[in-house]
């Protein structure tokens, strides 16, 4: 129940464990069904109760139910772990998706950072006074674009 509501709270150490849990059950669950019906093979050349064979045919019909109970608990611990693997996977999905959208706002801002570092003379802008403001500004503008063109096309939610 914790998985399905919140696959954060298990971790996936635990649920390996229960897995590996079942896996040892239902050999054991194999091996008493097998030994069960070896028993009632052998009683079948011994003089035995009625009663007798028919208990231990009950016995073998609930160690089949039990190892069906056991299947379905497994593919169950399966289903719970694709569930939980898939849910991880989208949560990191989203976190680079995330570190993809701000390295591609922050990305022109960067490279005009770049262009008017350069130690060059005739750079368009550096000789006006208020050239610094301006590119500034033009840096700023340009990641209020992108962060505005990416949230309306609802790549934060």
């Amino acid at each position: 129940d914790a998985i399905e509501e919140n696959p954060r709270e298990v971790q996936p150490e635990a649920l390996l464990a229960i897995r590996s849990d079942v896996a040892r059950l239902t050999m054991l669950w194999h091996e008493q069904i097998h030994g069960l019906r070896d028993l009632k093979r052998c009683h079948s050349f011994f003089p035995v109760s009625s009663g007798a064979h028919t208990q231990l045919r009950d016995l073998i019909s609930d160690g089949g139910r039990g190892l069906e109970l056991l299947a379905q608990m497994e593919n169950r611990l399966r289903d719970l772990r694709q569930h939980q693997q898939q849910f991880l996977q989208e949560s990191t999905n989203r976190r680079l998706n995330m570190l993809a959208i701000l390295s591609a706002i922050y990305m022109p801002a960067t490279l005009i950072a770049g262009i008017y570092g350069m130690n060059f003379e005739n750079i368009p802008v550096t000789q006006l006074s208020y050239g610094y403001y301006i590119v500034m500004s033009f840096m700023a503008l340009v990641v209020a674009g992108h962060f505005w063109y990416f949230y309306w096309r609802g790549w934060f939610k």
